[in-house]
C-alpha cells in the first residue's frame, strides 16, 4: 500500500507542476493514472470526519506536547489520511485547546 500511496502523491506534485506550467494534456494524463491507483488505496477519511475522530483521541488521553500526540494518532490513521493532515489537525486542535 505505501508504494501506491507514494506513487499517488508523486502523481499529485507532476498535476501541480504541469498545471502551474501551461501544460494541462499531460496534467489530465497524470490526474487519469492517479485516479486509476486511488482505486486500490483504502478509502481516505474526509477533512470534517478526520478531525473529529482526533478531537476524540485527544479528549481521551492528555499528551504533553505536539510529539506525543502524533505518537499515539498518527498510527491510528496511516492509510486513511495524508501524514501532513493528521499533524496539521492535530496542531490546530491543541492550539485551539489551549
Amino acid at each position: 500500500m505505501g508504494v501506491v500511496q507514494k506513487e499517488v502523491k508523486k502523481r499529485k506534485e507532476a498535476i501541480q507542476a504541469y498545471t502551474a506550467g501551461g501544460r494541462p494534456e499531460q496534467a489530465e494524463t497524470e490526474r487519469q493514472e492517479m485516479e486509476i491507483l486511488q482505486a486500490y488505496l483504502p478509502q481516505q477519511l474526509g477533512e470534517r470526519e478526520l478531525e473529529m475522530e482526533i478531537e476524540k483521541i485527544l479528549l481521551a488521553n492528555s499528551f504533553g506536547d505536539f510529539g506525543a500526540a502524533m505518537k499515539v494518532i498518527s498510527p491510528q490513521f496511516k492509510g486513511r489520511a495524508e501524514g501532513a493532515e493528521v499533524a496539521r489537525i492535530v496542531r490546530e486542535l491543541i492550539v485551539r485547546s489551549s
